[in-house]
C-alpha cells in the first residue's frame, strides 16, 4: 500500500513542525540549564573562596570573582553539543 504524493506531503508537514518545536524546546532548555550552571558556579566560587580565605567577601569581590570564574568555563563546548 503506497501513499499518493499529496498524502505523503500532508504527513511530512506536521513532522517538520514537530521537529521545529522540539528543536526550539531543546534550545530553550539548554539556555535555561546553562543559566542554572552559571548561577551554581557563582555560588560555589564565592563559598569556596570564603572558606579558603576565611573572610567574607564584599559584593565587589564576589562580582569580580564570579565574572572571572565564568569567563574561565568553556560554555561553548556545552552549547555546541546542543546545536547538533
Amino acid at each position: 500500500m503506497s501513499c499518493s504524493p499529496s498524502t505523503a506531503s500532508a504527513w511530512r508537514r506536521p513532522a517538520v513542525r514537530l521537529r521545529r518545536w522540539a528543536r526550539r524546546d531543546i534550545e530553550a532548555e539548554t539556555r535555561r540549564a546553562l543559566q542554572e550552571i552559571r548561577a551554581e558556579v557563582a555560588d560555589l566560587t564565592v563559598m569556596a573562596t570564603e572558606r579558603v580565605t576565611r573572610k567574607v567577601l564584599t559584593e565587589d569581590d564576589q562580582r569580580k570573582l564570579v565574572e572571572e570564574a565564568i569567563r574561565e568555563l568553556d560554555f561553548k563546548a556545552l552549547t555546541a553539543g546542543a546545536a547538533e
